[in-house]
């Protein structure tokens, strides 16, 4: 096949010159030009505002989706300032509950220390009204012992018996000007 196309081009060569290879014959070259200018009209005058349209279309469909996005995206900012600020709130109302909190416990904290102050000075004041008492009782006793004991000393000591109601109640005296001094 190259062969016979070689062998063309030879021929053409010698018969009218290398050019006539590239262009075509006049008899060709008219019909295919007023052909070419009969499909272009065609496609400038039907197709090309067709086209137009659908790029026009392209451009309003690419423009509304650049705006939705753009839409979206301010809205995902404010809903992202939002949270931002719902955050900081609920991190102040935690430490406002924390605090609350440790102001109630310091409330307890009082109430029960002065609670127990209070219990402490009632035992307190108690047990010294029991010591107190307990004093009494126990000098009392030792009146009345030292009363008996000295009673029956005397009696041993004068022989006689004494009245016994007149010799306590002069050691009463003897005690009560001791506890005096």
């Amino acid at each position: 096949m190259t062969n016979v196309l070689i062998l063309a081009a030879e021929e053409a060569e010698g018969a009218e010159g290398g050019a006539s290879l590239l262009l075509p014959h006049l008899n060709e070259l008219v019909p295919g030009l007023i052909a070419f200018a009969l499909i272009f009209f065609f496609i400038w005058k039907k197709a090309g505002p067709a086209l137009n349209q659908l790029a026009a279309d392209r451009q309003a469909a690419i423009s509304g989706q650049i705006k939705e996005a753009e839409a979206a995206k301010a809205e995902a900012h404010s809903l992202l300032e939002d949270y931002k600020q719902q955050v900081s709130g609920a991190k102040a109302e935690a430490n406002a509950i924390v605090e609350d909190a440790r102001k109630s416990a310091d409330v307890v904290k009082a109430g029960i220390v002065a609670e127990a102050n209070d219990e402490a000075a009632a035992i307190l004041m108690k047990a010294q009204a029991d010591a107190d008492g307990e004093k009494a009782r126990a000098l009392a006793e030792a009146r009345n012992e030292v009363a008996g004991l000295s009673v029956a000393l005397a009696e041993k000591v004068v022989g006689g018996s004494l009245d016994a109601d007149k010799q306590k109640a002069l050691i009463d005296q003897y005690i009560a000007e001791l506890e005096g001094e």
